[in-house]
C-alpha cells in the first residue's frame, strides 16, 4: 500500500498547516480561501479547511 503524501496531516486543517503543505504564505492562503478557490469556512474567528479541498485544489492547478 503506497502512503500519500499528506496522510499524515489532520483531516480538517487550519491556514498554517496549509501554508506549510502548499509551501506558500499564509496571506496567500487567506487570498484562495477568499477568492473561493479553496473552498473553507468559519469556526469561531478561525478558518478551517477540509483535507480533500486542499487535495482537489492541488489536482485543478495548471501545470506550467
Amino acid at each position: 500500500m503506497e502512503i500519500g503524501i499528506f496522510d499524515t496531516y489532520p483531516d480538517v486543517l487550519d491556514v498554517v498547516i496549509i501554508s506549510e503543505m502548499l509551501h506558500i504564505s499564509k496571506a496567500k492562503v487567506y487570498e484562495l480561501i477568499h477568492d473561493k478557490k479553496i473552498k473553507g469556512f468559519l469556526i469561531g474567528r478561525k478558518f478551517r479547511v477540509l483535507k480533500k479541498e486542499v487535495i482537489r485544489f492541488i489536482n485543478t492547478v495548471p501545470i506550467i
